[in-house]
């Protein structure tokens, strides 16, 4: 049996927030598949383009990343940028680790300005690879990270329990 990705786990969740998002956006008369797929693409350009600087040091196109990526990098010392992770349970790919003022930090790259639980469950998720980091949250395209206070072994459960829901429903 294949091991599900941490997103296909998380999605897994009932996300009533989603449900008003999507009616507000439909009163509006837009199409959600159309703007999902609009902020998707969007969120796969500013990745690339935060990946292609740490990495290669290719200037961003985006005008807020090419100003605050390089502030960024100057902050960390870099260990790696959409690294595969397994564990267990499931496989996935963290967005990027790094060292800051003598900690190791696993932080996940955000538009939202909120956190909810599946982007919690996302960094307790890729903390089981790695136990030794701390989790944070680097909103983009500002950069702004965001050290984040976990209860690590609740996400753990859940997401064993998630694990353990998805095998089951593959078996049904």
């Amino acid at each position: 049996m294949r091991k599900p990705t941490v997103s296909e786990l998380i999605g897994l969740l009932d996300k009533p927030a989603l449900l008003k998002w999507a009616n507000n956006l439909g009163l509006k008369g837009v199409s959600i598949d159309e703007h999902k797929r609009l902020l998707a693409s969007k969120g796969t350009s500013l990745h690339r383009q935060i990946k292609d600087y740490l990495e290669k040091n290719v200037s961003p196109t985006d005008k807020i990343l090419k100003e605050k990526v390089p502030l960024f990098k100057k902050k960390i010392k870099l260990i790696s940028v959409e690294e595969p992770i397994e564990t267990d349970y499931f496989i996935g790919r963290l967005d990027v680790r790094f060292e800051y003022k003598g900690s190791l930090y696993i932080s996940d790259f955000k538009s939202s300005k909120s956190i909810y639980l599946e982007n919690k469950l996302q960094l307790c998720a890729y903390k089981m690879a790695y136990p030794d980091c701390k989790v944070a949250i680097t909103q983009i395209p500002n950069m702004i990270t965001t050290p984040l206070n976990l209860d690590f072994e609740k996400g753990v459960e859940i997401l064993k329990a998630l694990s353990i829901i998805y095998n089951l429903k593959e078996v049904l």
